[in-house]
This record gives C-alpha cells, structure tokens and sequence, in this order.
C-alpha cells in the first residue's frame, strides 16, 4: 500500500496496520520524477503536472500523477514505528 497519508486517509492506514500488523504489509511509493521539487509546473515524463501539498497532479487537478515527497520514508515513519 502507499502509506503516504494521501492515497489512504490516516484513519484506514492505522485500521490496516492494527488488522494486518507490521509483519504482514508491504509499503511502497510512486514518487515521480518531479519528488522533492518545489510547488508549482515542473515537466514529469513528458507532461506538466502541478507539485502541490507534496503530490505532483495534472494541471487540471483531476488525477494525481505520482508522489512529490521526498524524502518518502518520512511520510511511511509514522505508521509504522513500533
């Protein structure tokens, strides 16, 4: 799951967590190439997308294009300190 408190809203992240465990999920990000950039256009793959909040989207907002954060481990950190 992408852990990053914006795919999953951080109430369900910590249901998943107590129902699975630790032991049991698999965390990953889709951090694009515009990760860590600052907000604002920037190019990603051959489109414009829009850095906001740390989420690269397209312009018009519709869809997320991938994660802008960086570094990612600390959005997953909280989630899963033991």
């Amino acid at each position: 799951m992408i852990a990053d408190g914006r795919h999953l809203p951080p109430s369900l992240l910590q249901l998943i967590v107590k129902a699975k465990g630790l032991d049991r999920l698999c965390v990953c990000t889709d951090a694009v190439r515009v990760a860590g950039f600052p907000p604002g256009e920037h190019t990603s793959a051959g489109r414009t997308v829009l850095v906001e909040d740390d989420v690269a989207k397209l312009p018009d907002r519709s869809f997320f294009a991938g994660s802008a954060l960086l570094p990612w481990i600390d959005a997953f950190g909280p989630w899963f300190r033991r």
